[in-house]
């Protein structure tokens, strides 16, 4: 149970990662915009299980999606419209992100489960516009433009809208949505090329330019990030 003194430390964090990878929330802990773990910190996740996190209870949520590895299949076809009567399964296409909700991080156990069940739950209370604390959050999602494995996003005003729509059917009100997408280039051409941005009816995306050689070093990398605070300012 939180005491009102607890929810403190993360009832104000103003940005809330919602993937669709560690990417977003790697950002938020480098420009010091991040003090506790919420629940998809860490995941890989997309549309699908955010949809669901928002609709079921937290418990069911937990132990069917969280606690075992989830991924959405469905028929291929009717198997009774079909000459053998048989149809195969195939993945369920996500508006955004990945097709399995899963932390890569972690070893999956009763202790990973205990920290996955703080973690949801800190982001339910973190959400709850009944709080006496409430501060209207603003989520962050991000990924590449043009990285392999790492681009998440064919429309990311479909993406924003999907989010924005299912907070609003469980919460009563629609967050600020921010998307950032690294797009690499060539060492040379990093200095020539600056942050740009445009506002959309549902989100903020901005294009940050990456230069291949920073991306390639983890430590590199995090330092960048750090250049990112004005985006939060």
């Amino acid at each position: 149970m939180y005491t009102s003194q607890s929810l403190g430390s993360f009832i104000q964090q103003r940005y809330i990662s919602f993937g669709p990878s560690c990417l977003s929330a790697e950002i938020l802990k480098a420009c010091n915009l991040r003090f506790c773990t919420f629940g998809f910190d860490w995941f890989r996740s997309g549309s699908f299980h955010h949809s669901l996190f928002f609709k079921l209870d937290l418990k069911d949520f937990l132990k069917f999606h969280v606690n075992n590895l989830s991924a959405p299949l469905r028929q291929r076809s009717n198997p009774e419209q079909q000459d053998n009567k048989t149809s195969e399964v195939e993945g369920l296409k996500q508006v955004y992100g990945y097709n399995v909700l899963y932390n890569p991080h972690k070893n999956y156990n009763k202790y990973s489960f205990d920290y996955y069940e703080r973690s949801f739950r800190r982001l339910t209370l973190r959400l709850d516009s009944n709080s006496p604390e409430f501060i209207s959050p603003i989520f962050l999602m991000a990924d590449y433009l043009n990285k392999a494995h790492y681009v998440h996003f064919n429309n990311t005003g479909e993406a924003a809208a999907y989010l924005s729509y299912n907070c609003l059917l469980k919460y009563n009100y629609t967050p600020s949505i921010k998307i950032i997408r690294f797009k690499l280039v060539e060492d040379e051409d990093l200095c020539s090329l600056p942050l740009s941005f445009k506002k959309s009816e549902h989100h903020t995306e901005y294009i940050v330019p990456l230069s291949y050689k920073i991306d390639a070093s983890t430590e590199m990398r995090r330092l960048f990030y750090k250049s990112l605070f004005e985006i939060f300012a």
